[in-house]
This record gives structure tokens, sequence and C-alpha cells, in this order.
């Protein structure tokens, strides 16, 4: 099968935008149901406001995702989202530590956790993608330097 060299490009915007939905999403969602997130981390044993699951857990993960969705400082975001969810995923899917059942389950969303961290190192390791906000800066910087006289 021969893909044609203009469908890449395409192909890696979409899967940015793709990802940056799940975490866009999740976001929302955490911010529209804190008292089940907080209950999540009660029963985990952290310690934490009501206002710092606001903030972080919550806005953090929504507006990274919208600055990964437009494509703004593709590298950092992607790369702070990956450290993120490395963080929860050993605290929050510690399969290691459970019982069959929990076990089986935990330990597929230890997995899929594992596959978004490395989906966003190797969106943070590239180039910005053609429909990024960084690539229409990298356009116009190269521009501006050409209109210069020398």
């Amino acid at each position: 099968m021969n893909i044609k060299p203009s469908l890449i490009p395409n192909l890696q915007s979409i899967s940015r935008m793709i990802i940056a939905l799940v975490f866009i999403i999740t976001g929302f969602d955490k911010l529209m149901n804190l008292n089940v997130l907080y209950t999540i981390l009660a029963h985990k044993e952290f310690i934490a406001s009501k206002h710092m699951v606001i903030i972080f857990y919550s806005s953090f993960e929504l507006i990274l995702g919208l600055f990964l969705l437009v494509g703004y400082k593709i590298r950092y975001v992607a790369y702070l989202l990956a450290f993120q969810i490395f963080l929860l995923t050993f605290s929050m899917h510690d399969f290691w530590s459970m019982l069959a059942h929990e076990k089986i389950i935990n330990l597929q969303f230890f997995m899929k956790n594992i596959i978004v961290i490395f989906a966003l190192i190797y969106i943070g390791s590239n180039k910005p993608d053609h429909l990024s906000l960084d690539n229409a800066y990298l356009q116009l910087k190269e521009q501006n330097k050409q209109r210069k006289p020398k």
C-alpha cells in the first residue's frame, strides 16, 4: 500500500488532534464531576483540597489539551502531559498491589496510559506539523528573514 507523501502531514496533524481531544474531554468531564474525582483521590489516600483538584487535575488537562489541539507550544505541552500521565499512571493504576479482578482492569488502564505517554513523547520530539500554530509561527519567522535586506 502506497501512502501519498501529502497525506502523511495530515495524518500527523489528525493524530495530534485526536490525542488532544482525549485530554479535553477528560479534563472537561473531571470539571463537571469534581465530587467523583475527589472521592477517587480520597480512596487512594491523596491529601488534596477540592481547589487543588480543580486547578491541577481538571484545568491543567483541559488547558493543555486545548493547546495541543491548536498546536501551540507542542513540544512543551506534549512533555508536560506525558509527565502528568506518568505520575498518575503509577499512582492510580498500581495493578501489582491489587486483587485478581482489579488487577486485570488496572493493568489494561496502565498499558493504555503507557501508550499515550509514548505517543506524547513522539509528538513532542517531532517538528510541528503543518496544521499547528507553532508551524505557522515558524513560517512567518522564515518569511520575515527573507524580506529583510542583507
